[in-house]
């Protein structure tokens, strides 16, 4: 599931998104917290203002400036803002109600420096308010000052249920926004799950299948017409190949067939000298590996066309690795060796072609005796969670690990001088015969330690009872 490209764009949206959410967050209540603050100082101008207005009314202005105070002060809550006229020694001369403003001073360097008729922001801290506090002074003409200042409290409050607001609106949409983008991708990314199933269709040798064109965007019906184009071609291409493969084995075979039987009228021929007669048993001798050579490749050319085969038989594979063992006995005391068994008391059916199977088996071992020259090979059955396996254990010089990538590869060969027999094309086969019945065959090797080739089945093709007549041949 992370590996998915999906995912991984479901993710990196979301990411993204939750970059722009955070510098829209902070954007948001960076420019709210600015604006309420130039409110609060609108709302302290227009308070200054007045205050101005009545203190330079010179007939009663000081009881009018008291007046004001106390009208103002109950207005807005003593403990919310507070007014007063005080000297340059900060005496109060004319104020609000300071009940919850006790705390209120200014170092007198504060205000020294200030002209007549300027004004003064602050924003300060005082004990018993936990929020700031948005004070605005200024000095009037005759030396004296005029103050208001409001409790940033209620603003306060109200910028943090805004942060609140926006946090969870912006969480909202980037879950929903998130679930949005992987739900838009996934539905984007159906023509590329189209494409790679018929791909895998494809992989299991169906060149018919094409890529359906189902109106998904212009990107996606050009790549299901390209796909289509190149599955045409090449389908048209491995027709012409396995025509051409077919006709010319089956050519090569007719003039091998005749030399063949040439060689053996000359050996009925009666004054034949025995050197003749060795010549032509030779030649019958390369003619039969000739053409066992040309049925082979045929036959990993059918396999490799046909694909998965079809399991209609049963094949008990204990009684496979018996048969082959007893067969291939012989063949291994003879070279001062010896085969050892290892099955489960219970047969173990697989569904597949016993023909190609015991052909499979019977290639691995000859394989083993050929190139291991000495000790004691093992066949083994194992069934495992997932698997179940048929191993061939050698104890010979094993394969280079610069050459075990290419084992299975055809008419390839260990000793590059081809001075030892055979055409390099049995363990070919092997992999083809397992491919066909859905499986595969793994190599493990280390320089003198042996080899170890395993056949390795999915437990899907395990037939779940045993049959009336389980195919073994003898």
């Amino acid at each position: 599931m992370r590996n998915t490209l999906v995912f991984r764009l479901t993710v990196l949206y979301g990411s993204l998104f939750l970059v722009f959410s955070t510098g829209i967050y902070f954007w948001a209540t960076q420019t709210f917290s600015h604006l309420h603050l130039q409110n609060i100082d609108d709302v302290l101008t227009k308070e200054m203002t007045k205050m101005q207005d009545e203190y330079d009314d010179e007939e009663d202005g000081v009881e009018e400036l008291w007046e004001y105070f106390r009208e103002e002060g109950e207005a807005l809550g003593k403990s919310n803002a507070f007014y007063r006229l005080f000297s340059a020694d900060q005496k109060n001369l004319v104020t609000s109600d300071l009940t919850a403003w006790q705390s209120l001073s200014f170092p007198a360097s504060h205000l020294d420096d200030m002209d007549p008729g300027e004004k003064r922001w602050d924003s300060i801290t005082l004990p018993g308010h936990g929020t700031p506090v948005r004070v605005l002074t200024m000095k009037t003409r005759d030396g004296r000052f005029l103050q208001v200042g409001i409790d940033t409290g209620q603003t306060g409050k109200m910028r943090g249920q805004f942060n609140m607001v926006l946090l969870v609106a912006l969480l909202a949409l980037l879950i929903l926004g998130s679930l949005s983008g992987g739900f838009i991708v996934k539905r984007a990314m159906r023509g590329v799950r189209r494409a790679t199933e018929t791909a895998l269709k494809i992989g299991e040798h169906n060149l018919e299948t094409r890529l359906p064109l189902r109106n998904e965007g212009e990107e996606i019906d050009r790549l299901a017409m390209a796909f289509n184009l190149m599955l045409q071609r090449i389908a048209s291409l491995i027709k012409e190949l396995r025509e051409v493969s077919d006709n010319v084995a089956h050519d090569l075979k007719r003039p091998v067939i005749r030399i063949r039987s040439v060689a053996e009228m000359m050996l009925t021929q009666p004054g034949i000298p025995e050197e003749g007669k060795d010549a032509a048993g030779m030649i019958i001798e390369e003619c039969d590996r000739l053409v066992g050579t040309v049925h082979t490749m045929l036959e990993i050319a059918r396999l490799d066309a046909a694909g998965r085969s079809d399991p209609r038989q049963t094949v008990d594979l204990t009684e496979l690795c018996r048969t082959a063992v007893d067969l291939f006995g012989p063949a291994a005391e003879d070279r001062g060796m010896h085969i050892t068994l290892n099955v489960p008391d219970q047969p173990v059916l697989l569904q597949g072609d016993p023909g190609q199977l015991q052909r499979a088996l019977a290639n691995l071992l000859d394989n083993a005796l050929l190139y291991a020259g000495r000790g004691t090979l093992a066949v083994s059955v194992q069934m495992l969670n997932e698997e179940v396996r048929i191993e061939v254990l050698d104890e010979g010089p094993g394969v280079p690990k610069q050459l075990q990538s290419r084992i299975f590869e055809r008419f390839f060969r260990e000793d590059p001088s081809r001075s030892e027999p055979g055409s390099g094309l049995g363990l070919s086969l092997v992999s083809a015969i397992a491919r066909a019945h859905g499986g595969q065959v793994h190599l493990e090797s280390e320089p003198g330690a042996g080899c170890r080739f395993s056949l390795i089945f999915p437990k899907t093709l395990l037939s779940p009872s045993r049959p009336e007549s389980v195919t073994a041949k003898h």
